[in-house]
Protein backbone atom coordinates (compact mmCIF):
# COMPACT_ATOMS: atom_id res chain seq x y z
CA UNK A 1 0.00 0.00 0.00
CA UNK A 2 0.97 3.21 -0.81
CA UNK A 3 1.16 6.38 -2.74
CA UNK A 4 3.06 6.46 -6.16
CA UNK A 5 2.94 10.19 -7.65
CA UNK A 6 3.97 10.96 -11.62
CA UNK A 7 5.89 14.23 -11.04
CA UNK A 8 7.42 14.64 -13.95
CA UNK A 9 5.68 17.04 -16.78
CA UNK A 10 6.28 13.82 -19.47
CA UNK A 11 3.91 10.80 -19.71
CA UNK A 12 5.05 7.39 -18.34
CA UNK A 13 4.90 3.92 -20.54
CA UNK A 14 5.40 0.73 -18.98
CA UNK A 15 7.11 -1.51 -21.99
CA UNK A 16 8.92 0.48 -24.38
CA UNK A 17 11.27 -0.69 -27.58
CA UNK A 18 11.41 -5.05 -27.23
CA UNK A 19 10.91 -5.29 -23.61
CA UNK A 20 9.00 -8.57 -22.72
CA UNK A 21 6.60 -9.32 -19.77
CA UNK A 22 6.66 -5.94 -17.94
CA UNK A 23 4.29 -6.13 -14.66
CA UNK A 24 2.55 -3.32 -12.77
CA UNK A 25 0.06 -4.09 -10.01
CA UNK A 26 -1.84 -1.25 -7.60
CA UNK A 27 -2.84 -3.71 -5.15
CA UNK A 28 -4.97 -2.94 -2.13
CA UNK A 29 -7.84 0.39 -1.46
CA UNK A 30 -4.86 1.97 0.16
CA UNK A 31 -3.07 1.93 -3.04
CA UNK A 32 -3.02 5.04 -5.00
CA UNK A 33 -1.30 5.92 -8.58
CA UNK A 34 -1.11 9.81 -9.58
CA UNK A 35 -0.19 10.16 -12.61
CA UNK A 36 -0.16 14.36 -12.90
CA UNK A 37 -2.67 15.06 -15.90
CA UNK A 38 -0.28 13.24 -18.02
CA UNK A 39 -0.32 10.11 -20.67
CA UNK A 40 0.05 6.85 -19.68
CA UNK A 41 1.23 3.75 -22.12
CA UNK A 42 1.24 -0.29 -21.56
CA UNK A 43 3.09 -1.40 -24.52
CA UNK A 44 4.73 0.49 -26.80
CA UNK A 45 7.26 0.25 -29.95
CA UNK A 46 8.09 -3.38 -30.35
CA UNK A 47 7.04 -4.18 -26.70
CA UNK A 48 5.38 -7.86 -25.88
CA UNK A 49 3.34 -9.16 -22.92
CA UNK A 50 3.36 -5.73 -20.57
CA UNK A 51 0.59 -5.48 -17.90
CA UNK A 52 -1.23 -3.02 -15.32
CA UNK A 53 -3.15 -4.43 -13.04
CA UNK A 54 -4.74 -2.46 -10.89
CA UNK A 55 -6.62 -4.74 -8.11
CA UNK A 56 -8.53 -2.66 -5.70
CA UNK A 57 -6.05 0.36 -5.99
CA UNK A 58 -6.57 3.29 -7.85
CA UNK A 59 -5.31 4.91 -11.04
CA UNK A 60 -5.98 8.91 -11.24
CA UNK A 61 -5.60 11.75 -13.10
CA UNK A 62 -4.32 9.96 -16.40
CA UNK A 63 -4.28 12.52 -19.52
CA UNK A 64 -4.37 10.02 -21.68
CA UNK A 65 -5.07 6.20 -21.71
CA UNK A 66 -3.27 3.96 -24.08
CA UNK A 67 -3.05 0.20 -24.16
CA UNK A 68 -1.30 -0.96 -26.85
CA UNK A 69 1.17 1.65 -28.66
CA UNK A 70 2.59 1.21 -32.59
CA UNK A 71 3.58 -2.29 -33.09
CA UNK A 72 3.06 -3.45 -29.92
CA UNK A 73 1.13 -6.46 -29.05
CA UNK A 74 -0.42 -8.80 -26.00
CA UNK A 75 -0.32 -6.09 -23.53
CA UNK A 76 -3.16 -5.36 -21.26
CA UNK A 77 -4.94 -3.52 -18.95
CA UNK A 78 -7.37 -5.02 -15.98
CA UNK A 79 -9.05 -3.87 -13.31
CA UNK A 80 -10.50 -5.59 -10.90
CA UNK A 81 -11.52 -6.48 -7.26
CA UNK A 82 -13.10 -2.42 -6.94
CA UNK A 83 -10.33 -1.30 -8.93
CA UNK A 84 -10.70 2.52 -10.48
CA UNK A 85 -9.01 4.18 -13.32
CA UNK A 86 -9.70 7.69 -14.15
CA UNK A 87 -8.43 9.14 -17.24
CA UNK A 88 -9.07 11.29 -20.58
CA UNK A 89 -8.84 9.65 -23.75
CA UNK A 90 -8.78 5.66 -24.06
CA UNK A 91 -7.02 4.38 -26.55
CA UNK A 92 -6.87 0.51 -27.16
CA UNK A 93 -4.56 -0.13 -30.11
CA UNK A 94 -2.92 2.36 -32.13
CA UNK A 95 0.26 3.48 -33.70
CA UNK A 96 1.32 4.26 -37.61
CA UNK A 97 2.38 0.33 -36.87
CA UNK A 98 0.11 -2.63 -36.12
CA UNK A 99 -1.12 -3.12 -32.99
CA UNK A 100 -2.31 -6.51 -31.93
CA UNK A 101 -4.33 -8.62 -29.30
CA UNK A 102 -4.01 -5.88 -26.87
CA UNK A 103 -6.68 -6.34 -24.17
CA UNK A 104 -8.37 -4.14 -21.37
CA UNK A 105 -10.92 -6.37 -18.74
CA UNK A 106 -12.94 -4.44 -15.79
CA UNK A 107 -13.66 -7.30 -13.92
CA UNK A 108 -14.76 -7.98 -10.46
CA UNK A 109 -16.31 -4.58 -9.46
CA UNK A 110 -13.51 -2.82 -11.72
CA UNK A 111 -14.54 0.33 -12.60
CA UNK A 112 -13.16 2.97 -15.59
CA UNK A 113 -14.20 6.42 -15.38
CA UNK A 114 -12.85 8.15 -18.95
CA UNK A 115 -13.98 11.66 -19.69
CA UNK A 116 -12.43 11.65 -23.87
CA UNK A 117 -13.12 10.19 -27.16
CA UNK A 118 -12.56 6.15 -27.00
CA UNK A 119 -10.81 4.27 -29.68
CA UNK A 120 -10.69 0.65 -29.92
CA UNK A 121 -8.41 -0.69 -33.11
CA UNK A 122 -8.85 2.60 -34.49
CA UNK A 123 -5.46 2.90 -36.81
CA UNK A 124 -5.08 1.20 -40.58
CA UNK A 125 -3.57 -2.09 -39.68
CA UNK A 126 -4.59 -2.43 -35.65
CA UNK A 127 -6.24 -6.03 -35.12
CA UNK A 128 -7.96 -8.33 -32.54
CA UNK A 129 -7.52 -5.81 -29.64
CA UNK A 130 -10.44 -6.43 -27.22
CA UNK A 131 -12.19 -4.69 -24.73
CA UNK A 132 -14.17 -6.78 -22.20
CA UNK A 133 -16.87 -5.44 -19.09
CA UNK A 134 -18.17 -8.22 -17.31
CA UNK A 135 -20.44 -8.28 -14.47
CA UNK A 136 -20.43 -5.68 -11.64
CA UNK A 137 -18.08 -3.60 -13.20
CA UNK A 138 -18.63 -0.18 -15.34
CA UNK A 139 -17.12 1.58 -17.61
CA UNK A 140 -18.42 5.54 -17.54
CA UNK A 141 -17.35 7.42 -20.53
CA UNK A 142 -17.89 10.85 -19.24
CA UNK A 143 -20.13 11.44 -22.50
CA UNK A 144 -17.85 11.19 -24.81
CA UNK A 145 -17.48 9.40 -28.52
CA UNK A 146 -17.01 5.66 -28.87
CA UNK A 147 -15.22 4.20 -32.27
CA UNK A 148 -14.95 0.62 -32.14
CA UNK A 149 -12.43 0.21 -34.98
CA UNK A 150 -12.67 3.52 -37.24
CA UNK A 151 -10.24 1.99 -39.88
CA UNK A 152 -8.62 -1.60 -37.94
CA UNK A 153 -10.39 -4.93 -37.99
CA UNK A 154 -11.20 -8.05 -35.70
CA UNK A 155 -12.22 -5.86 -32.68
CA UNK A 156 -13.85 -6.44 -30.07
CA UNK A 157 -16.18 -4.63 -27.18
CA UNK A 158 -18.09 -6.62 -25.51
CA UNK A 159 -20.19 -5.84 -22.58
CA UNK A 160 -20.40 -8.76 -20.78
CA UNK A 161 -22.44 -8.72 -17.66
CA UNK A 162 -21.38 -5.29 -17.30
CA UNK A 163 -21.95 -1.75 -17.86
CA UNK A 164 -20.95 0.62 -20.31
CA UNK A 165 -22.82 3.85 -19.65
CA UNK A 166 -22.90 7.68 -20.24
CA UNK A 167 -21.44 7.15 -23.91
CA UNK A 168 -22.37 9.73 -26.69
CA UNK A 169 -22.63 8.41 -30.55
CA UNK A 170 -21.65 4.73 -30.64
CA UNK A 171 -19.50 3.50 -33.93
CA UNK A 172 -18.52 -0.24 -34.39
CA UNK A 173 -16.90 -0.30 -37.63
CA UNK A 174 -16.54 3.24 -39.52
CA UNK A 175 -14.29 3.88 -42.96
CA UNK A 176 -12.52 1.29 -44.28
CA UNK A 177 -12.75 -1.24 -41.10
CA UNK A 178 -13.96 -4.88 -41.17
CA UNK A 179 -14.71 -7.76 -39.11
CA UNK A 180 -15.10 -5.73 -35.83
CA UNK A 181 -18.11 -6.46 -32.91
CA UNK A 182 -20.19 -5.04 -30.42
CA UNK A 183 -21.66 -7.51 -28.34
CA UNK A 184 -24.19 -7.01 -25.85
CA UNK A 185 -24.72 -10.30 -23.48
CA UNK A 186 -25.65 -11.95 -20.26
CA UNK A 187 -27.09 -9.24 -19.10
CA UNK A 188 -24.90 -6.70 -20.16
CA UNK A 189 -26.21 -2.88 -20.53
CA UNK A 190 -25.10 0.50 -22.80
CA UNK A 191 -27.00 3.42 -22.16
CA UNK A 192 -26.01 6.20 -25.29
CA UNK A 193 -27.33 9.53 -25.32
CA UNK A 194 -26.18 9.98 -29.32
CA UNK A 195 -26.92 8.26 -32.44
CA UNK A 196 -23.98 5.97 -33.47
CA UNK A 197 -24.11 3.00 -36.11
CA UNK A 198 -22.47 -0.35 -37.05
CA UNK A 199 -20.47 -1.04 -40.43
CA UNK A 200 -20.42 2.95 -41.73
CA UNK A 201 -18.85 4.64 -44.67
CA UNK A 202 -16.92 2.08 -46.45
CA UNK A 203 -16.41 -0.59 -43.72
CA UNK A 204 -17.95 -4.08 -44.35
CA UNK A 205 -18.86 -7.28 -42.36
CA UNK A 206 -18.70 -5.43 -38.64
CA UNK A 207 -21.80 -7.33 -36.27
CA UNK A 208 -23.71 -5.64 -33.36
CA UNK A 209 -25.15 -8.37 -31.08
CA UNK A 210 -27.36 -7.96 -28.17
Amino acid sequence: NGVVTNGAAVGYTIGNGISTGVMYRINGSNSIWKNNAQALTVGNGNCTGSVMNVSGGIVTNVGGLTIGGSGSRSNSLAVDNGGLVCAGAVTLGSGAASATYNTMVLTNGGRLNSSGTVSIGGVVGCYSNHAVVYSNSVWNMGGQELDCAYFGFANVLSINGGMLTNSAAVYGGNNTAFGNTLLITNGGRMFSTGVGGVGNANSYNSTNSV
